[in-house]
């Protein structure tokens, strides 16, 4: 199901029918207009609900239990109390609207003389949206029979609530609150637009604009998944029904089989709307402007909401379950519209319909499915239906020839899927295009989001022809420079004595990783399994044959890449903190960059900061002193500044058993996908990522979309939004985050390790001089170089001081080091800037520098 905060056609249809229909029947009621429906009642039947009753004794001490669990959950998470504690039940009374009554309630408001009334925009804007949602769909059918003297059939029970609804505007309009409140006082009333003068003639468009409702996408809405709030009757103090209303079953279009109709059209609108913005994805990838992560990424993301807003479909209509049954109904409505009298059986589906419902698609899908069988992988000859031509222009073909193209494309590559299937390889990661086929080929069955699947692939396609495998290219050098990287730090660290808080193990995962990207992206995996499972595959020796499903599915390449980037940043953050490497030598180069002869600039150093924020990495932003610079580094690697002291007792500090302080996640994208693309899970679209998401993209120093101030204010007054706007924010999110997960922290750990050995190199002596020749045990305490420096250089100042020597002191243990690490950096300081820049370049991503320094 689609979460609480997104909104399909449908769902938001209803909800704007409803809270319309509920602020029309209430507010005509207190204008004096009485009606007694016969459907009006309790909504919860006595026989169906048992009666609620106040809970005593043991049952109410665990109900008090479980809400203080609650309580302290929420708090440790720190999320609202108020999300974590379920609502109070509260009865509901459903009355039921005849659509007769409805001008009839709209015109008892509009003369109402003992009150006042104004409309609230809100209001007209959900009358707006749900008559917007009807023309769409009466207009798109008009579309299709345009030419049939039956189309009027078909639109008649649309037209009918369309024009009662637009009436019903109509009459509330000159009420509406915003004019009330533009009106100037001794200025001329305004009147409604010439056009907006006959119901029958309606254009709704200068109405919106005139309410400010230009883009309805992006209207305040109120929260209508919110739990019914029980309202106190004054008599009684108990609970008073909650009011449902709703309008009669008949709602608009005669009977049930025409509103299921209307389901579907939302249904397949939202995906074709959908379907509108991975186009435009990937032609933005096609020229260069997003790179491959990002566009598959979103797209997979595209087709998780696809599935779940299937399954919000088939809790309304459970018989449309599959693409063939809401086939049916889609078939069925439309022969009563062309024999009326059920004179023939046969349907005539126009070819921009049948393209419309994506029924090429699902027939090649279907055709594939009965060629299926148990234990066996169907093999499909090279060339068998033709041989596709990337160069050719698809614009200049007809429909035979275009599904002639597919079929190539779709039958050439279906026994890849198969082959997955039926050895059940366990790939790294999958996208859900891979997922659902290797479904279908387990169970045959065909759904609407598959088919639509389907159709966004052989788009792709089309968009990219003889540059469809680019995406492998990108996968291949991501795949390479991550096998390269974990290799390095193996052999760099085979001779360094790893902390405590870094066991083997540890290493032994990174080689799985290296394994892994081995497998099934440098080599390839599929075709030695092919060899192994048939000989009847034709020629596998062609060079054609290798990396067969990588070159020609972009998706999968990408969800393979974010896999390889996600576990690189991951697994990097956890090294750099088990050792603290890169955190030590920050607070060394912000205290090197204190003294009376600052270092220069370091850039790589500056962009960890600048990722990580100097708020984290320096405790609260970081220090200007020598004093607070030894302080603070010591907090971060877990030790009290007292335990090196000069005069301590103990050979050996006493650490944290936590180890150093550890650098956060700094990506929301990656806590929101890394279940998905590490660990085989599913994408945690909550309210609180979105919201960081969205806090992320506000605090963003880089410019902004024309998209992200409006997307912020609406989710700041509604916590709703559409599933393209959520979209839209992930794109943004992932090209502007993709720098950063394509860090390489590994390299940067590698960097400030050998530092830290030239420090001791360089100064071993006037380590053993102030701090004895036990100063380190192993090189694992390598990190403890900083605190001895900034401790010996604190103890010359303060001997300085008690010597009232005021001018020309400066400690020469501080000069010394930071001639090591000038020297450092001169030569290394910007190797990472310069690899990062270039990978970004390589793969499409924007480029990421350090912002001025903080330091």
């Amino acid at each position: 199901m689609l979460p609480d905060f997104l909104a399909s056609s449908y769902r938001r249809y209803k909800h704007d029918t409803a809270k319309f229909i509920k602020w029309l029947s209430e507010t005509a009621e207190k204008c004096g207009y009485t009606t007694v429906s016969p459907q009006s009642g309790p909504a919860l039947d006595k026989a169906a609900a048992p009666p609620t009753r106040r809970l005593k004794g043991k049952a109410r001490i665990e109900a008090k239990r479980a809400a203080m669990e609650a309580i302290r959950a929420a708090i440790a998470q720190g999320k609202p109390v108020s999300q974590q504690i379920p609502p109070i039940a509260s009865p509901t009374s459903k009355h039921v609207v005849a659509l007769k009554d409805l001008l009839p309630q709209a015109r008892a408001i509009a003369s109402n003389t003992k009150m006042a009334i104004q409309v609230p925009s809100n209001i007209i804007r959900l009358g707006l949206r749900a008559v917007s949602a009807r023309k769409r769909c009466a207009a798109w059918f008009k579309k299709q029979f345009s030419d049939d003297p039956r189309e009027s059939q078909l639109n008649n029970q649309h037209s009918y609530f369309i024009d009662l609804l637009q009436e019903v505007l109509l009459t509330l309009s000159p009420h509406d609150e915003s004019l009330a409140a533009s009106s100037v006082p001794g200025s001329e009333p305004q009147s409604l637009p010439d056009n907006l003068t006959s119901s029958k003639s309606v254009n709704y468009e200068p109405l919106e604009n005139m309410f400010g409702l230009l883009d309805v996408e992006d209207m305040q809405e109120q929260d209508f998944s919110e739990p019914i709030k029980a309202t106190t009757s004054p008599l009684s103090g108990k609970p008073s029904p909650e009011k449902v209303y709703e309008l009669e079953s008949s709602i608009a279009v005669g009977d049930a089989a025409d509103d299921a109709l209307f389901a579907i059209f939302c249904f397949l609108d939202d995906l074709h709307r959908i379907r509108g913005s991975i186009l435009q994805l990937w032609s933005d990838y096609r020229e260069r402007k997003v790179d491959l992560i990002t566009a598959s990424v979103t797209t997979n993301t595209a087709l998780e909401l696809a599935q779940r807003a299937e399954e919000d479909f088939l809790a309304s209509y459970p018989a449309c379950r599959g693409y063939d049954e809401t086939l049916k109904v889609i078939l069925e409505n439309v022969r009563r519209f062309q024999d009326p009298k059920g004179l023939s059986d046969e349907v005539e589906l126009e070819e921009n319909m049948a393209e419309w419902i994506f029924t090429p698609s699902h027939n090649l899908l279907d055709s594939f499915c009965d060629v299926l069988h148990d234990n066996e992988v169907p093999v499909m000859k090279r060339g068998h239906f033709g041989v596709y031509n990337p160069r050719a222009d698809r614009s200049n073909m007809a429909a035979p020839q275009r599904y002639c193209e597919d079929l190539i494309i779709l039958m050439e590559i279906m026994p890849e899927f198969c082959l997955l299937a039926k050895l059940r390889a366990d790939l790294p990661a999958e996208d859900e295009i891979t997922r659902g086929l290797r479904n279908m080929v387990s169970s045959k069955q065909i759904s609407v989001w598959l088919v639509f699947a389907t159709q966004i692939f052989l788009d792709i396609h089309h968009l990219l022809r003889g540059d469809v495998d680019r995406g492998f290219d990108n996968l291949y050098d991501i795949g390479t420079g991550a096998k390269d990287t974990l290799q390095d730090y193996l052999s760099f660290s085979r001779s360094t004595k790893a902390p405590d808080t870094w066991p083997k193990e540890n290493d032994f995962y990174l080689r799985n990783i290296c394994k892994s990207i081995n497998e099934w992206i440098l080599e390839d995996a599929l075709l030695a399994k092919k060899k192994k499972v048939t000989v009847a595959w034709g020629s596998l020796e062609d060079p054609s044959e290798a990396y067969y499903l990588l070159k020609r599915h972009p998706i999968l390449c990408g969800v393979l890449a974010f896999h390889v980037v996600l576990k690189l940043q991951e697994t990097g953050v956890d090294l750099v903190n088990a050792w603290g490497s890169v955190v030590y030598t920050a607070h060394l180069y912000n205290g090197l960059r204190q003294k009376e002869s600052p270092i220069d600039l370091w850039p790589d150093m500056d962009l960890v900061i600048d990722m990580h924020t100097p708020e984290r990495v320096f405790i609260g932003g970081a220090p200007k002193t020598i004093e607070d610079s030894f302080k603070q580094v010591c907090l971060m690697l877990g030790y009290s500044p007292e335990q090196f002291a000069r005069n301590r007792r103990r050979t050996k500090p006493i650490a944290s058993k936590s180890g150093p302080r550890a650098l956060e996640e700094s990506s929301p994208i990656a806590e929101l996908f890394r279940d998905r693309y590490c660990n085989k899970g599913s994408t945690a679209l909550t309210m609180h990522n979105v919201e960081v998401l969205l806090s992320q993209q506000a605090q963003d120093n880089q410019p902004r979309t024309s998209h992200s101030k409006p997307l912020r204010r609406q989710w700041n007054e509604s916590h709703k939004l559409t599933p393209l706007q959520l979209l839209e924010a992930l794109k943004g999110s992932l090209t502007r985050e993709m720098p950063k997960l394509l860090f390489d922290y590994f390299r940067m750990h590698q960097h400030c390790w050998s530092l830290l050995r030239q420090l001791r190199t360089a100064l071993h002596e006037k380590f053993v001089k102030y701090s004895g020749p036990e100063y380190l045990e192993n090189e694992s305490q390598l990190p403890f170089l900083g605190p001895y420096i900034f401790e010996i250089a604190m103890q010359t100042l303060r001997t300085a001081e008690h010597l009232r020597i005021r001018a020309g002191v400066g400690s020469i243990m501080l000069t010394d080091a930071g001639e090591v690490v000038q020297a450092f950096v001169k030569e290394y300081g910007d190797v990472e800037c310069k690899r990062l820049e270039k990978v970004c370049n390589d793969l499409g991503a924007p480029t990421l520098s350090p912002g001025p320094s903080t330091v």
